[in-house]
């Protein structure tokens, strides 16, 4: 039998719990009872072990107890690791989110500096995962990346099915469920894809521009959520590779799109549309191009489901950011690079033709695409070139070889007359007489307040007597209380 917890919880059979839980772990058993149930299956192992081989952790033990003011008060998370390693993890996690933000911020004050802001170029990567095990390693399923600018918005684009082959032991499940609810790939041994983890490593430093030799990659950015898995997914593929001195370097996207978006407003606004990060956060959340279709891969899109293609969401990342940053530096959005390719751009949304200038001696239709744009109201300053243009309007209705600019009557001409609502025309206001006055409409407004302003007020001749005082005064009910209104004959009532 194992010894007794209490006389042994930091004795050498503690830490053969701790090993055999890791390596336990890391073949894909999950310990759903925590440390009791990594007792009850280490116990009858660590009976079997023989002197010389309980021998390391008996050191584990000597080295543990040798330092007892330092250890003194250490606390352990339910799967056995101090809080104090806990800790340090996490102050170097903030260290390195500070030093990645750093990287950012000076690689886009760099760019402003030499007045290349609209040329910097920068990769988006974007995975799916079959399923994750304890130790947070993920089974990658599908990898996808693009190279991106203001300028030319998506400059190429890489997309990889991955098969892995099989599973870990105990994750089939785990993996159905969460392919179920998101890309709905065929799960191992029948998904499809690359198995050659080399073959993706190279066609990730051919995409990238950089060399196999060499073994570099340039920074590449996803969104905050995924970095870990992203991460974990790359670093998977390297050491399946055997390339185990690089580490990639993946930043975080709404940083990117937050530093982005204060340097293109500090081009030509006076106010900060974007306070703090959390706006950034907010469009990439928003994902306004979410169900656009076309722009996932061909599986995902026979699928129906591209919303969850990495090739679909980071198109859809670079299409929000053209939205945000581009018109800041008055660069021309291209579709299918900078926006969807079946969106209308601004230009054609102002191009509603609702009147022509009798200037242009020739007939202008909408068109279907205009037609089925969205219009918007002139500005006030297009509204007054259009009035001293001498514009004429027309009808769309009417047939294209019957329409003639000059058989239609200009703007005062075409005044409806007989429109009640028009007293005063050009140049005649209330007061002024109307004789002189040819153009002047026979018919007043009827519900016009001048019709009122000279009108005497008659006071009523009959009163009404009331009783009590304030807001709801009733009259006096000579039928008594609770008699109703319409019962009492008014007229009769004596002042």
């Amino acid at each position: 039998m194992p010894p007794k917890k209490n006389a042994t919880a930091k004795g050498p059979f503690f830490f053969f719990m701790l090993e055999f839980r890791k390596k336990e772990e890391a073949a894909g058993y999950r310990f759903t009872g925590g440390m009791p149930e990594v007792t009850e299956r280490a116990g009858p192992l660590w009976e079997k072990l023989a002197p010389y081989e309980r021998e390391p952790y008996n050191i584990m033990a000597k080295k543990y107890r040798a330092h007892p003011k330092d250890l003194l008060g250490e606390r352990y998370t339910s799967q056995g690791i101090a809080f104090s390693q806990v800790e340090t993890e996490a102050q170097k996690q903030r260290e390195h989110q500070q030093k990645i933000q750093q990287l950012i911020m000076t690689m886009i004050h760099s760019a402003v500096k030499s007045n290349k802001l609209e040329e910097l170029e920068v990769f988006m990567i974007s995975c799916n995962y079959f399923c994750a095990t304890s130790t947070n390693d993920y089974i990658p399923a599908e990898l996808a990346m693009v190279k991106y600018s203001l300028a030319d918005g998506i400059k190429d684009r890489i997309h990889i099915l991955i098969n892995p082959q099989e599973l870990p032991l105990g994750l089939a499940h785990d993996a159905e469920l969460h392919t179920a609810e998101t890309h709905q790939l065929p799960l191992p041994p029948d998904a499809v894809g690359e198995t050659d983890f080399e073959e993706i490593l190279k066609a990730i430093f051919k995409f990238t521009g950089t060399s196999f030799t060499k073994k570099q990659l340039p920074r590449l950015f996803t969104y905050n959520k995924d970095l870990a898995m992203v991460t974990n997914i790359l670093v998977g593929i390297l050491e399946a590779t055997g390339v185990d001195n690089l580490e990639p370097q993946i930043c975080p996207l709404v940083d990117y799109f937050y530093y982005l978006k204060q340097a293109t407003e500090s081009y030509g606004l006076d106010i900060c549309t974007f306070p703090s990060v959390h706006m950034a956060k907010a469009l990439l959340e928003k994902d306004v191009y979410a169900y656009t279709i076309g722009i996932g891969c061909e599986v995902h899109e026979g699928l129906g489901n591209s919303i969850h293609c990495s090739l679909s969401k980071c198109v859809r990342w670079a299409f929000t950011i053209s939205d945000s940053c581009c018109l800041d530096l008055g660069l021309d959005m291209e579709p299918g690079k900078h926006l969807p390719r079946n969106m209308t751009l601004p230009t054609e949304i102002t191009e509603t033709v609702s009147c022509v200038s009798s200037r242009f001696n020739k007939t202008i239709l909408p068109s279907n695409k205009t037609r089925d744009g969205a219009s918007r109201r002139p500005r006030s300053s297009e509204r007054q070139s259009i009035d001293q243009a001498n514009t004429t309007i027309y009808s769309s209705r009417v047939a294209a070889d019957e329409i003639n600019c000059h058989d239609f009557p200009t703007l005062q001409e075409s005044l409806n007359t007989t429109n009640p609502f028009y007293k005063f025309i050009e140049g005649q206001k209330p007061g002024k007489s109307n004789a002189n006055n040819t153009n002047a409409l026979s018919k007043p407004n009827p519900w016009s307040r001048e019709l009122k302003l000279n009108e005497v007020r008659v006071p009523l001749e009959t009163h009404i007597p009331v009783i009590g005082r304030g807001r709801g005064t009733l009259v006096n009910l000579v039928a008594g209380r609770g008699t109703k209104i319409n019962q009492i004959n008014f007229g009769k009532l004596k002042n």
